[in-house]
């Protein structure tokens, strides 16, 4: 079915094989692709799944836009709304490994206290204090878990400084343009004063210029406000 659709079918032909598919393709289902989890608004936190199994299904869906986008970027592309995007898209992971942690946790809590409440209030014997050293085990994974959270907060930290660095280059190239349009204008009124002949063509002149200018400087203001 896949394969019909990358071929120069007309919507008409497409028509009949998805309407008729029992009888073209016997046993075969057609399933909804879900598309990844969106998280366009800070504001507000996304729904995210809540079993264990669609967290971790999402999360694969996340980390394979994650790799297509570092794939773009780092092929030179330079695109702002891929950026931003690879920013929602790792916020997004973040919180979604956070949720499988607490998960797991809450799993391992469950597991300890049924331990506990299954054990005897006589004294317990060697043997039955080896059947629990998975308890053990589970402990030591959760604290793995926490490391795990720490590099992941840590490599975050490091995309954002990256960030920051480059709006903050983007800021003074305009910093820059602003100050030469400036200095033209004021080159041009000076003109303005020695040949008044040519007023009227260095006035249109000087209102592009200022036009350029507030664009540039609202440019500006936008950039500093998002660093």
């Amino acid at each position: 079915i896949l394969s019909l659709l990358s071929l120069q079918i007309s919507n008409r032909v497409l028509y009949v094989f998805f309407t008729h598919v029992q009888e073209f393709f016997g046993n075969v289902t057609l399933k909804q692709v879900t598309k990844p989890l969106r998280w366009s608004n800070m504001a507000t936190m996304p729904a995210l799944p809540e079993t264990q199994e669609s967290i971790k299904e999402e999360i694969r869906r996340q980390e394979f836009l994650l790799n297509c986008l570092h794939r773009d970027l780092q092929a030179g592309i330079k695109d702002l709304s891929k950026e931003e995007r690879l920013w929602e898209v790792q916020r997004i992971l973040t919180a979604l490994k956070r949720k499988l942690r607490e998960a797991k946790r809450q799993e391992c809590e469950t597991k300890i206290a049924q331990e506990i409440a299954s054990l005897s209030k006589e004294d317990v014997s060697k043997e039955e204090m080896n059947e629990n050293e998975e308890v053990i085990n589970i402990l030591l994974a959760q604290e793995n878990e926490i490391l795990t959270e720490q590099e992941e907060l840590l490599a975050m930290e490091q995309f954002l400084r990256r960030q920051i660095a480059s709006e903050k280059e983007e800021i003074d190239r305009l910093r820059a343009e602003i100050a030469e349009i400036q200095s033209r204008q004021q080159h041009g009124r000076s003109e303005t004063e020695e040949y008044s002949s040519e007023s009227e063509s260095e006035s249109e002149d000087e209102e592009e210029l200022q036009v350029i200018l507030e664009d540039l400087q609202r440019q500006n203001e936008e950039l500093e406000v998002r660093s």
